[in-house]
C-alpha cells in the first residue's frame, strides 16, 4: 500500500552491513524467535527466523540434536541470518554450512505471496514451472537459467569444503533434487 521496502534482520552479527537500506528494517528476534516443532525420529526442527543459534542448540541438546554450523556469535546470530548468510563457522569442513541443514524454507516474497521451498522431484518441478502465477515464474526462470548454464556452472563452480560467497546454483542441478530453499 505504500511502497515502502522491507528487510527483515536477524541478530546483526554479519559484518557486510546486510541492514543498510533506505526502507524498514524488521528485527525478527522480537517475536519470530521460537522453536515451533522438533521431529525426533527424522532429526529436524521447525524454528523461526529469530530464533538464536545457542537457544536453540539448548532446546536440541535434550534429544541429542544441534544446528551444527557453529558461528563464533552463536549467542546473538539468528537462523534467519544464517541463513541469508549461508554461515558456517569452524567445523563447517565436518558438519558443512547452514545450506547443508535447510530441508525448506516457508517465504514471503516481496509482493506479499507465501511460497514454501522445498526438494521437488522432476514432475513436480515441471509443475511448478507450468503455473500461470508469480511462483511458476521463479521456478521456470531458475530452472532455465540453471539449463542454459550446466556446463559452465558444473566447470566454474569451486569444489571447496567451505565455500559460502554468492549463490549456491550448483546445488539446482539435479532436477529430481530440485530444492530452491538451497539457493
Amino acid at each position: 500500500k505504500y511502497q515502502v521496502p522491507i528487510l527483515p534482520r536477524g541478530g546483526g552479527t554479519s559484518l557486510a552491513g546486510q541492514t543498510v537500506t533506505r526502507g524498514l528494517v524488521i528485527d525478527d528476534s522480537k517475536h519470530l524467535n521460537r522453536l515451533l516443532e522438533i521431529n525426533h525420529e527424522e532429526h529436524w526442527a521447525r524454528v523461526e527466523p529469530g530464533i538464536v543459534l545457542d537457544n536453540l542448540n539448548h532446546d536440541l541438546a535434550p534429544h541429542g540434536l544441534f544446528f551444527a554450523p557453529d558461528v563464533a556469535t552463536s549467542s546473538r546470530a539468528t537462523l534467519g541470518g544464517m541463513m541469508g548468510n549461508n554461515s558456517a563457522g569452524v567445523r563447517s569442513v565436518c558438519y558443512g554450512r547452514t545450506v547443508e541443514h535447510i530441508l525448506e524454507l516457508d517465504i514471503v516474497l516481496s509482493t506479499g505471496e507465501q511460497l514454501c521451498l522445498k526438494k521437488l522431484n522432476s514432475e513436480e518441478l515441471e509443475s511448478k514451472c507450468l503455473q500461470n502465477d508469480r511462483e511458476g515464474e521463479i521456478y521456470k526462470s531458475v530452472r532455465d537459467l540453471v539449463c542454459q548454464n550446466r556446463d559452465l556452472i558444473q566447470k566454474k563452480f569451486p569444489d571447496v569444503p567451505r565455500r559460502s560467497g554468492g549463490y549456491t546454483i550448483d546445488s539446482l542441478l539435479d532436477e529430481n533434487h530440485f530444492n530452491l530453499s538451497k539457493l
